[in-house]
């Protein structure tokens, strides 16, 4: 007892508290020990009856996979071992126990055995019943398993043998693994033993089982893999032995056997003998929906027809259906066929019945209409399969039949059945037409008798007829009659045919609302539920204001199926008259608690739309975030639902309708969206993102996540779920995910760009909408730190860039490098890669960038104009190029030739003005250059003629080259070669006008939208999306988060804003009465005046200096406020300008004055002001730019500003994006707005910026 209990132990020791996946016995580790004690246990059973029960409870306990119960096992396996072992050992009382359990047993087993017999046949059967046909389709041919060749008089079990082969393969192969398992098993319960012996004494050491008995344990497997590999052997040299040729030429032969017969079978078909493969293709019927729809004569007729002969009278059934013949004529040049008269004879009695059945119809149809019509041959095809409709089986069809006047009414089709299976064996479009128009009028004909019995399938037939698309408006009133009818079958078919006849705009309609009021209380639920459904597809606004109490008293019914129905309802309501929407908030709060999915999927929709058509019912259901939130959270922690389960989750569409509405109450709520944050995170992180269901729950997640007051963890989270996405194969979720990440990239940078690289690899994406978001996004990921490797991936995508994207992606890259450029080399490559590789689609704006750029670096000139050079050398297909080239050369030349060439390992080669020369010329005769192209080239020559550099051959080579361009007939370039021509002759006053030009003023190149339409070289000026270009010269706004620039003046800003040029200096702000003064001169001023400009009160010179302006008095301004014309303001006589004399003379006319700048206060509360700062343009008259600014005075920030503004209709108003919606304490956030307006227009002006005394009132 203790030797077995110290093995109990030790086998039971290196257990773990886990659950395998596999059968603890098929564990390598205890594999040995386990099948040890199998075999002991069936060594030492002293009987046949415990032998087979020890194998039943190993084929039990084989499959355990839990450490508890595999330790019961095997407790109940040792203690059985130790039994049979005593018993063996002469413990008389044990074998006694040991007899009489195996008697007790004994039927038991055989029971048992039996049924293991059974279970083997039972399995055997099964193999046989559905045995696979074996052809090696799923092994592939190896070594191992060469195919057999397929020829003629094979073996009758030939698939069997195959299958035999490959099932005996497949188990040597199982056997073969096995073997070397065990005896790795082998080995290392050497090895363990050995290690945990090593330091008992040499009695117990005598006691091991497997230590220095390896090649005992093993010598049984190495002798069954030795058979095995000699087995492996025989296969490998049959695989290899070629086949006979003997047997080659019995396949050869069979296979010339198969195709005479094939064309043999063949010729007999064409013969019109009837073969095998004949009867198979006559078996066959047409497809399920076609042989619905045919008569038995049609069948019968059919399968005729799919006769391969075309002789006969199958040539006769062929031709009355149309069917197509290969040889056309061979059924009329037959002779040789007997009873060709009879089938003559048989085809003319066809044709007369048929001309005989037309002439019948026809007379039916005049009889029913009421006037005579001209005969309509209907197509053979119909006549021939005798197409007469007839009554169907149905009720209402029988007690038409049974009705007197049945012969007269309905004379062509007498159900909507017999219409569609007429309808549809029409051949051509004409004869579709004839039978609407024949059943049109014989439904018309049966309304005006007011035929009760027919009126149902009347309309039926009318729907089907309105769904063709022919005109059904004169079966309005008799969908009115079948509401009216207590038949519930009647009333869905009528509410059908209003909900397809009419609309909100018909005047019938009127006529309905009294019926739906009635079903709307009608006892039947599924009537109510008809009209519910009915008025929520054409309901008006009176029919709406008429039946919204009734709406309103349905949504507190107590079936659910009535319900979901009535908030559709009142859903409809609130979109055509929102002011009922105020009637519906209390019941609606009521369905929110609804545990039905159908009225909750309802309830959330219309309490979304009601939000959405008045905010002021947030206020309403914010107190309802909590229910949401444990709905939400029961459907994502709740079980399997197999009525509401899609892919594995629970009501998905319900689902998202709460996150929806979630989105709605928590934007702008801290509260609310702190309520929210733990069941978004919970859902975002459980739901499956491998099912299309699930993504769509996530997405709107996100949505949920960044639309709310989120935490800054989950809004991280939810970015996280987008770039997740952005790795999904379905494109419609990659473009999700690029779209919202391109509105929240605003949000949270930094989480965006850890996704940079699946964006960039989002660039190489097929489809073209994908890319186009990935670019867009890229865009905006661009900052001094990844500037280098983003650019560089642009450029690599702009290489391989379809058209459509190149003149954005150009102008985009250039801004990025004017404005993230590490250095002005690095700006000036970028640009150079730009033009060499998309130079036809760069705008005007960048190429004066890089000049100007150009410009203003002095030391990179010389870089510069060798690499513009270089590149124009190489390509000068690339209009840009060779418009940036030639300026620079031209503007540069002589630093170009003094400091030579410097190539791509800067070393400096030299190069001559003749080189340089000849370079320019050559592409005035391109067939890229252009109109503008040779403009600038014949500048750049020109501008080289006057550096010392040009030596006077070169001088004379241009000079001629120029007098070839005086006689072009190209007006421009005629003028520019005149006069280019003309400055040779002026000497020394040449060099003057053709000295390089002075670095021109150094600005910010904003280009606002930028179109992908404008074309390439225009040279018009063009107006983007805000309609002219002075609210673009406006300063970009300042994003969250940024540095902010050295801190500047008001007016400092404001000037660099407004585009005044010059130095500016900080001035104190004009005084409140100044702004109360001139308020309605500038108000009045904005859009020009037409009255005479000289009597306008004179501007300050300078913004940025203008001296506080003296108190004088003007006259009355509310006269002019509220007058029809403006009031001119003449200046007071302290400021007038002084007298000249007579005989002085008259003093030279000023220069423009800047305009006058004023701030006007237009909200200051709650420690928040908002100033408003208008500019004109004396150039531009009728344009007026606003310049909103806020400011916060107190210690605490304000957030969510909306600011807004209205225009009169005769004006139009435009506003960009405030700078930040959020201003904190000391901060200045920015709004811009441009309104014009036609020249001289006067509108009403209400201003509240005058002094409160102003009147002589006390306030």
């Amino acid at each position: 007892m203790t030797s077995t209990r110290e093995s109990i132990r030790q086998l039971l020791k290196p257990l773990q508290r886990v659950r395998p996946r596999t059968p603890f016995w098929n564990i390598p580790a205890h594999r040995v020990p386990t099948l040890r004690l199998y075999r002991n246990l069936l060594k030492e059973s002293p009987t046949d009856a415990i032998h087979f029960r020890i194998r039943i409870l190993w084929e039990k306990d084989k499959h355990l996979t839990s450490v508890e119960q595999t330790q019961v096992a095997l407790r109940r396996g040792y203690k059985y071992l130790d039994i049979f072992r005593r018993a063996n050992a002469g413990d008389t009382h044990l074998q006694k126990v040991l007899m009489r359990y195996s008697r007790m047993i004994d039927a038991r087993c055989e029971k048992e055995y039996w049924r293991y017999l059974l279970a083997e046949d039972l399995v055997w059967r099964a193999k046989l019943r559905y045995r696979p046909i074996v052809t090696g389709a799923p092994y592939s041919p190896t070594a191992y398993n060469k195919p057999l060749p397929r020829m003629k008089n094979q073996p009758v079990k030939i698939s069997q043998m195959i299958g035999w082969r490959i099932r005996a393969h497949l188990k040597r192969n199982e056997r073969h693994q096995h073997y070397h398992e065990t005896i790795a098993d082998i080995r290392r319960e050497c090895l363990a033993e050995a290690e945990v012996t090593k330091n008992l004494p040499r009695s117990l050491q005598a006691q091991n089982t497997f230590a220095g008995r390896f090649d005992e344990w093993t010598a049984v497997y190495k002798e069954q893999l030795r058979k095995l590999n000699e087995v492996y052997g025989r296969e490998v040299e049959r695989a290899k032995t070629p086949f006979p040729q003997e047997l080659l030429d019995q396949m050869k032969e069979a296979r010339r056997r198969r195709v005479e017969n094939k064309t043999r079978e063949r010729l007999r078909e064409i013969r019109g003998e009837t073969t095998r493969s004949l009867e198979r293709k006559m078996r066959q019927s047409p497809p399920a929906h076609i042989l619905s729809r045919m008569t038995p004569e049609q069948r019968r007729l059919d399968r005729i027809a799919r006769h391969p002969s075309e002789v006969g009278y199958t040539a006769i059934v062929k031709r009355r259906l149309g069917r197509g013949f290969r040889n056309p004529d061979a059924w009329m040049v037959e002779e040789s066929r007997e009873k060709k008269d009879e089938l003559d004879l048989i085809e003319a009695n066809i044709r007369r019945q048929n001309e005989l059945k037309r002439e019948e119809e026809n007379a039916i149809s005049n009889a029913v209409t009421g006037h005579s019509s001209p005969v309509h041959h209907w197509p053979s095809s119909c006549t021939v399969l005798s197409l007469r409709c007839h009554f169907t089986t149905s009720k209402r069809s029988s007690r038409a039949s049974e009705h007197p006047r049945s012969c007269r009414v309905g004379a062509l089709c007498h159900s909507i059945s017999n219409l569609i299976s007429v309808y549809a064996i029409q051949q051509t479009v004409a004869d579709e037409r004839a039978l609407i128009q024949q059943e049109s009028a014989a439904i018309r004909a049966s309304f005006r008798e007011e035929d009760s019995y027919y009126r149902y399938n009347n309309v039926a037939k009318l729907l089907y007829i309105h769904m063709l698309g022919s005109p059904a408006h004169f079966g309005q009133i008799e969908c009115l009659k079948l509401v009216a009818s207590p038949r519930f079958s009647d009333k869905r078919l009528g509410y059908l045919g209003i909900m397809l006849l009419l609309d909100e705009n018909q005047e019938v309609l009127t006529l309905v609302t009294n019926s739906l009021k009635n079903d709307m209380n009608h006892s039947n639920m599924y009537a109510v539920g008809l009209a519910l459904c009915t008025f929520a597809n054409i309901a008006s606004e009176e029919m709406s204001r008429d039946l919204a109490n009734e709406i309103e008293k349905l949504l507190g019914s107590s079936n659910t199926y009535i319900r979901k129905k009535a908030a559709l309802c009142a859903l409809r309501v609130i979109k055509k008259v929102p002011d009922l929407a105020d009637h519906f908030v209390n019941k609606s709060k009521n369905l929110l608690t609804d545990r039905n999915h159908g009225v909750l999927l309802t309830a959330i929709t219309l309490v979304s739309e009601m939000i959405q058509i008045n905010p002021a019912f947030l206020d309403d259901f914010r107190n309802a975030v909590p229910l949401l939130v444990r709905n939400l959270k029961s459907l994502v922690t709740t079980g399997y639902s197999p009525e509401h389960d899609v892919s594995g989750i629970t009501d998905p569409f319900l689902q998202v309708k709460i996150l929806r509405l979630m989105r709605l109450l928590g934007k702008g709520d801290p509260q609310a969206s702190e309520t929210m944050n733990d069941i978004l995170a919970q859902v975002a992180t459980n739901t499956d993102s491998t099912k299309n269901v699930g993504n769509s729950i996530l997405y709107e997640t996100v949505l949920t996540v960044l639309e709310i007051e989120a935490d800054t963890g989950l809004r991280v989270m939810a970015i996280n779920i987008l770039g997740k996405f952005l790795s999904n194969r379905d494109n419609n979720i990659r473009y999700v995910a690029l779209n919202t990440l391109n509105k929240v990239v605003s949000m949270d940078t930094n989480a965006v760009q850890r996704h940079r690289n699946i964006i960039l690899d989002c660039l190489r994406d097929g489809d073209i909408s994908i890319r186009r978001r990935a670019l867009e996004l890229s865009y905006a990921l661009i900052d001094e730190k990844n500037v280098r490797y983003l650019i560089r991936e642009l450029l690599a995508f702009l290489e391989v860039a379809d058209d459509e994207f190149k003149l954005g992606l150009t102008t985009q890259i250039c801004l990025a490098a004017e404005r993230f450029a590490p250095n002005k080399r690095w700006h000036i490559d970028t640009v150079l890669r730009v033009l060499k590789l998309a130079g036809n689609f760069v705008r005007e704006e960048i190429l004066s960038a890089f000049i100007r750029l150009v410009a203003h670096t002095p030391e990179l000139q010389a870089y510069t104009a060798s690499k513009l050079y270089l590149a124009l050398k190489d390509d000068i297909s690339q209009e840009s190029l060779t418009l940036a080239a030639t300026w620079v050369i031209g503007e540069y030349s002589e630093i170009l030739i003094e400091s030579g060439i410097i190539s791509d390992d800067d070393q400096s080669l030299r190069i001559t003005d003749k080189e340089i020369i000849d370079l320019l010329v050559s592409t005035l005769d391109s067939p890229y250059a252009n109109y503008l192209t040779r403009q600038f080239v014949l500048a750049g020559i020109t501008k080289m003629s006057s550096r010392n550099t040009t030596s006077a051959a070169e001088q004379d080579r241009i000079r001629e080259v120029l007098a070839q361009y005086t006689t072009t007939l190209e007006l421009e370039l005629q003028q520019r070669a005149v006069e280019f021509a003309n400055l040779f002759t002026l000497g020394d006053l040449r060099e003057g006008v053709l000295e390089r030009m002075p670095p021109p003023e150094l600005k910010a190149t904003i280009m606002g939208i930028v179109s992908e339409n404008k074309p390439v070289g225009s040279t018009a000026h063009e107006a983007d999306l805000m309609g002219g270009d002075d609210i673009i010269s406006m300063g970009a706004p300042t994003t969250n988060g940024q540095p902010a620039a050295p801190a500047q003046s008001n007016q400092d800003i404001l000037a660099e804003i407004f585009g005044s040029s010059g130095s500016t200096t900080t001035s104190q702000p004009a005084s409140q009465q100044q702004q109360q003064r001139s308020a309605v001169d500038d108000i009045l001023g904005l859009f020009g005046s037409t009255t005479n400009p000289t009597t306008s009160s004179p501007a300050p010179s300078s913004f940025a200096t203008s001296p506080p302006l003296a108190t004088a008095a003007a006259p009355n301004p509310m006269s002019s406020l509220f007058s029809n014309s403006p009031t001119t303001y003449s200046p007071s006589p302290a400021q007038s300008p002084p007298v000249q004399p007579a005989a002085a003379p008259a003093p030279a006319p000023a220069a423009p004055a800047a305009p006058r700048l004023t701030a006007y206060t237009a909200y200051e509360k709650n420690d928040l002001k908002i100033t408003l700062t208008p500019q004109t343009n004396a150039a531009k008259p009728g344009i007026v730019l606003v310049l909103a600014k806020f400011t916060v005075s107190g210690s605490l920030g304000a957030s969510g500003i909306n600011f807004q503004a209205a225009v009169p209709k005769s004006q139009q108003l435009q506003m960009l994006p405030m700078s930040n919606t959020s201003v904190e304490p000391g901060a200045t956030e920015t709004q811009q707005m441009r309104i014009v307006a036609p020249v001289g227009s006067t509108d009403q002006v209400d201003f509240a910026g005058f002094p409160a005394g102003l009147t002589g009132g006390s306030s």
